[in-house]
């Protein structure tokens, strides 16, 4: 039975597992038609998250979306590294509107930005190898993703890792609590951790407010938010399955779906490429 509170509303929605035809890119949001074309304002946000090369489960989530017709995808970065599709994931990338991406610090690794100093050694290693997988066009690709953080629409914004600082980790009420200090507009989206959450933060308290794959929450507009839609490529809240979040801008209300998807294709592709085993086996695991 559904519990009631001021949060929560609505109806479920069942996960799908789809059977996809074999392809090297997966079909994009634009030529699928299902923004609104130009000159709609988007109010349909599919906001989705470290994907880490794993096209299996990429797939699935678009197929997974499909149906609900969102006006705009978000990305929150982190395309690639762990998994073994980084290229066709990047060919994806290059068609999202770059001003609704930022960059996430394994892209800047992979692409030479930076180098893994501070990954651990499964992160320094994976990412190494996806910077021999990936063509130069795409590593030159990579390069261009925006720093976040970014305001793709008035009051509602994207970075990475928190908006003082793309590489840190909000894991915690009171990591949100400092971001809530400096972050712009009233609701802010991002990865990083791997762990579908919603932050809010009313008259100075910041509490974690509990969510469920396919209950609608409906934000308050006296609050302020800091959103996670959890990662699409290597969950770590020991759920399998894929995790993405919509967000409608006009009535507030968020939804997070978790999707099941091939994993073992994914896996396969992981230990094929030569990345760390371990990659492959925690995906099973959701960790």
């Amino acid at each position: 039975m559904l519990r009631e509170n001021r949060y929560i509303v609505g109806c479920t929605v069942h996960d799908i597992q789809p059977t996809l035809p074999q392809r090297a890119i997966p079909p994009t949001i634009e030529r699928t038609g299902l923004f609104g074309g130009e000159g709609s304002c988007p109010l349909r946000i599919a906001v989705l998250s470290d994907i880490h090369a794993n096209l299996e489960a990429l797939e699935a989530v678009l197929e997974h979306l499909a149906p609900k017709r969102p006006d705009a995808l978000w990305f929150l970065g982190d395309a690639v590294g762990y998994g073994g599709d980084p290229e066709p994931v990047v060919d994806w990338l290059r068609q999202i509107d770059p001003n609704h991406v930022v960059r996430g610090n394994h892209d800047k690794v992979v692409a030479g930005i930076e180098e893994p100093e501070g990954f651990s050694a499964i992160a320094r290693d994976a990412a190494l190898r996806t910077r021999e997988m990936v063509s130069a066009d795409g590593l030159a690709f990579l390069a261009t993703l925006p720093q976040g953080p970014s305001t793709p629409k008035e009051r509602f914004g994207i970075c990475h890792g928190s908006w003082a600082d793309e590489d840190y980790y909000i894991f915690y009420p009171d990591d949100a609590a400092d971001m809530f200090d400096v972050m712009k507009g009233s609701v802010a989206f991002f990865g990083h951790t791997h762990r579908a959450t919603v932050y809010a933060n009313f008259e100075g308290a910041t509490l974690e407010i509990p969510i469920q794959s396919g209950y609608p929450i409906i934000l308050q507009k006296a609050a302020r938010y800091v959103i996670n839609p959890g990662s699409v490529g290597q969950p770590r809240d020991r759920d399998p399955r894929a995790s993405y979040a919509m967000f409608d801008t006009e009535s507030l209300q968020l939804a997070f779906f978790r999707v099941s998807y091939d994993i073992a294709s994914a896996q396969q592709k992981i230990v094929k490429a030569g990345l760390p085993e371990i990659n492959a086996a925690r995906l099973s695991e959701g960790r």
